[in-house]
């Protein structure tokens, strides 16, 4: 099932952030919804846990061949969703485009540091949403 939270997580181990914090501090994403959203994966097959490590073992986490084909099919969900929301923007539906990024917003500066997707676009639909309500995080939805 595709969330953006559940993406940013998966983009995020794709791209070497291997344990809870790295990826809670990298997508900022609370560390409690990391480890649902990594057990969750795990359970699905799309990432696998490994002990890495001589002396001082750790757990790590890394996309398995089946994580990797759903992360590229997310990937396109999420550049769609926001190609959309651009799309209505610029046809003046602002409303229609604000409830497409409400969910994405938690991870949008995330995004923003990913080569996928524009950064003057994704600049633009930010704009959409208040400052105050980005910092309130006043939205009331339920990221996964």
């Amino acid at each position: 099932m595709y969330t953006p939270q559940r993406y940013a997580v998966l983009e995020a181990i794709a791209r070497g952030a291997n344990s809870y914090s790295k990826i809670s501090k990298l997508t900022g994403i609370s560390i409690y919804n990391v480890l649902e959203i990594v057990n969750q994966l795990e359970a699905e097959g799309l990432i696998e846990r490994k002990i890495k490590g001589f002396i001082f073992k750790k757990e790590v986490y890394e996309l398995t061949s089946k994580g990797k084909i759903v992360l590229n099919e997310w990937r396109e969900k999420a550049i769609a969703d926001l190609k959309k929301a651009e799309e209505l923007k610029e046809e003046g539906k602002e409303e229609e485009a604000k409830e497409i990024l409400v969910p994405y917003m938690q991870i949008l500066p995330f995004i923003l540091t990913l080569d996928v997707f524009s950064f003057l676009a994704l600049s633009e639909l930010m704009m959409l949403i208040s400052m105050t309500d980005i910092l309130a995080n006043d939205w009331n939805v339920e990221f996964y």
